[in-house]
């Protein structure tokens, strides 16, 4: 993730908006003192956003099939004609009735 990217400027703007808020309505919080915060917050932002970013793209990523294959998108055969019986059972097998 990019550090001036929007959700990280938004994030560091919400997350440091107390700051933001004193030095601009109440001036009870320095301006030098305000945007070192806002400045520490996007980087700590960032970093998160960054690590939850990794997190959640972690793994192989998945090739898309050539154009004109047969292969489905999803990969894999499509579900045969014993699909959906229970496990053990052969073809031609009828399952017990329950009890």
């Amino acid at each position: 993730m990019n550090l001036l990217s929007l959700p990280v400027l938004a994030a560091a703007g919400v997350l440091a908006s107390p700051a933001l808020w004193q030095t601009a309505m109440t001036g009870a919080v320095p301006f030098d003192v305000a945007v070192t915060r806002y400045l520490a917050v996007v980087v700590a932002t960032w970093v998160a956003l960054s690590m939850v970013g990794s997190l959640m793209s972690w793994g192989p990523k998945a090739d898309a099939p050539a154009s004109g294959s047969d292969v489905r998108a999803g990969g894999g055969e499509p579900p045969g004609p014993d699909m959906g019986r229970p496990a053990g059972l052969a073809s031609g097998e009828t399952a017990p009735a329950d009890v």
